[in-house]
């Protein structure tokens, strides 16, 4: 129905309206390590199933490819292991009173949570081997918590090189830097006004050309001779 005709869509669209409010209390540390732990790996990913997911298109072609028994959804919670005796995996879910299904293939098509520490990019490896940049502790009152998002200042978002001087000469957005803030994606907003990710990159931009000389003044016109005369 939509969040337009939908109440409880409308409802849960809420949490879109309220994000970067939440963001602001968020970011850069603003909850306890506990808290800021608890807040990404329990209330992030629920926001994202109720104030997100696929387009409508998406959930027609879903609930098509089940009517065709292409597509069979195994439960909440599925279980995934390997089934050494049989050369095969099998999948299985607690909450649903059906017996495992065997599968002959597994891929595993979920974005992976954002944590530099397990990047295998080579440019990633690289800038924290020369200590470039460097993960997010939020640290407080003798416990910490490593978020494995880059590290950065706010606004323009330089990155904190490891010993713990700010690299001026680079910029991060994006999902590097998931987990020091949240919702960086740039899918996150909405048409017409700005969403946070454009208002980034417009610090960004601003930045970059700051440096730079502005447009030279035109030169006066030297006064017109006045002769005598016709002139042709």
């Amino acid at each position: 129905m939509g969040n337009l005709g939908g109440p409880l869509k409308s409802a849960c669209d809420t949490l879109r309206d309220v994000r970067q409010t939440i963001r602001g209390v968020v970011d850069f540390g603003g909850l306890t390590p506990t808290s800021h732990q608890r807040f990404l790996h329990e209330f992030a990913p629920l926001a994202a199933l109720v104030s997100t997911g696929p387009p409508p298109l998406r959930s027609e072609q879903f609930l098509a490819l089940m009517d065709a028994g292409v597509l069979d959804p195994v439960g909440p919670r599925a279980r995934f292991q390997p089934d050494q005796a049989n050369g095969c995996f099998t999948v299985a879910s607690d909450q649903v009173d059906a017996p495992g299904t065997r599968l002959d293939t597994l891929i595993d098509a979920r974005v992976p949570s954002t944590d530099l520490r397990a990047d295998r990019d080579p440019l990633i490896r690289g800038l924290i081997a020369d200590g470039t940049i460097r993960t997010f502790v939020n640290s407080w009152a003798g416990h910490s918590f490593d978020t494995g998002g880059l590290a950065s200042t706010d606004a323009p978002f330089h990155p904190v090189r490891a010993c713990g001087t700010v690299e001026h000469g680079m910029h991060v957005i994006g999902i590097p830097s998931e987990h020091t803030r949240w919702f960086t994606q740039v899918g996150s907003g909405r048409p017409g006004p700005w969403g946070s990710f454009t208002r980034d990159a417009d610090d960004i931009a601003r930045a970059l050309l700051e440096p730079l000389p502005g447009p030279a003044a035109p030169a006066a016109r030297p006064a017109d001779a006045v002769a005598g005369g016709s002139t042709g």
